[in-house]
């Protein structure tokens, strides 16, 4: 139009000659045809370059898009495969409707097949025991009652196999969704183990108790003993007020003894070698008991850390028992040695010999060479032995037996 209105002015107001004024005007109107076609092609240039931006900024979201759908595929698939490993499958409750939603790990925990059965909480609570359904419900109440969580375990029974299996299930209020997430694990492996576990300690304390052994360890930079409950016992202690260390075990062990155990201990850690020991102990009462430890040295070639693994029976009995055996053979070898042709035998109650010794031993009429070690059957013909096994059975029971076979006159008490 610009163009067109300058032309008219221009033929209205110029003084030149007509045919330069028209021929201006044309040349004008020309114009006037390449400028809309200008305007078109520019604005059509224009559109095709915001639909380029537009085409390349849908397919930069739609990459996006795609990477963000390949991301939660991975996330899902790495959740599957972390629940299929850890035997957990997880579930959430919208509050408001009671709906659910399993995952299909959690059929799988579950033991039910997800064509076949809906997931509601009617269908886990078929599985618990009676006492535990209502424990269930009241804990999902109380979880939406406080906006908080739970975390319980349960006992059930799989319909299919009439195993009993042990179930773990943690549920979280999520506020913002009104809705309960949790999980549902298989702690079944774990109990058996824990149960065998528990049994197995129930099975060293009570043998510890009654053998009288107790077990220690301990790792070298700490000051600190592990001990198990008898060794506490055999100390006279109470594992539940006694902080034990090197430093006040050294206040327990007999003055006496004190020296040759550290002698003992620090040797065999410069030569890394394990040992064994017997000394004293004196008990908190004042009462002294003789203890015989076995130790282990283990090293860890990498840190050269050292463990030691170790146990400590109580043998006083035994000491006693020893010492006081030692006197009576000491006697009796002492009446053999000085009363003419007689000769002295000591059984146990396994009928084996223990004793033997006198002037006439020699002259004795034995089925075989006689020596300590020697069961009573190997020394005599059946007879004498079955008659001499009698009169032992008679002495272990607290009666004085005596009777004569040709030169043998035996007395046994």
């Amino acid at each position: 139009m610009i163009p067109a209105i300058f032309a008219a002015v221009h033929m209205s107001i110029a003084s030149f000659p007509f045919d330069a004024n028209y021929n201006v005007a044309q040349f004008l109107r020309l114009i006037t045809y390449f400028i809309p076609l200008t305007g078109i092609s520019l604005n059509y240039s224009r559109s095709i370059s915001k639909q380029h931006q537009t085409n390349l900024k849908l397919d930069r979201e739609i990459q996006e898009k795609k990477k963000i759908q390949q991301n939660l595929e991975s996330r899902q698939n790495l959740l599957k495969y972390a629940e299929s490993m850890a035997n957990m499958g997880s579930w959430e409750m919208q509050t408001a409707t009671d709906k659910m939603i399993w995952s299909d790990a959690l059929y799988h925990v579950l033991n039910l097949n997800p064509h076949q059965t809906q997931p509601t909480l009617d269908a886990i609570l078929e599985l618990f025991q009676d006492d535990d359904k209502n424990n269930f419900k009241q804990a999902i109440q109380n979880c939406i009652k406080t906006q908080g969580s739970f975390q319980l375990e349960y006992q059930i029974t799989d319909h299919q196999t009439s195993i009993q299996r042990f179930l773990q299930i943690k549920g979280q209020y999520i506020q913002t969704e009104n809705k309960i997430i949790g999980t549902c694990l298989d702690v079944t492996k774990l109990k058996e183990a824990t149960f065998k576990l528990e049994q197995n300690e129930a099975i060293l304390k009570e043998a510890e108790s009654i053998s009288h052994n107790g077990s220690f360890e301990w790792n070298q930079g700490s000051s600190s003993i592990f001990w198990s409950d008898e060794l506490y016992r055999i100390h006279g202690l109470d594992p539940q007020n006694i902080k034990l260390d090197f430093g006040f075990y050294k206040t327990l062990i007999h003055p006496e003894d004190l020296k040759r155990c550290e002698s003992t201990v620090e040797k065999a850690f410069d030569l890394k070698r394990n040992f064994v020991i017997e000394y004293r102990i004196i008990k908190p009462d004042k009462e002294v008991r003789f203890l015989y430890g076995t130790a282990k040295i283990i090293i860890d070639k990498k840190t050269d850390a050292v463990k030691v693994l170790g146990t400590i029976q109580d043998i006083t009995e035994l000491k006693n028992t020893a010492i006081l055996l030692e006197k009576t053979e000491s006697i009796y070898k002492t009446i053999a040695k000085n009363v003419p042709d007689s000769a002295v035998m000591m059984f146990d109650k396994d009928y084996k010999l223990i004793l033997l010794d006198g002037p006439i031993v020699k002259d004795l009429n034995f089925k075989t060479q006689p020596q300590t070690g020697i069961f009573l059957p190997d020394l005599y013909h059946d007879d004498l032995a079955e008659k001499i096994r009698k009169s032992l059975d008679k002495a272990f029971s607290g009666l004085e037996v005596s009777f004569e076979k040709k030169r043998i006159i035996v007395f046994t008490r």
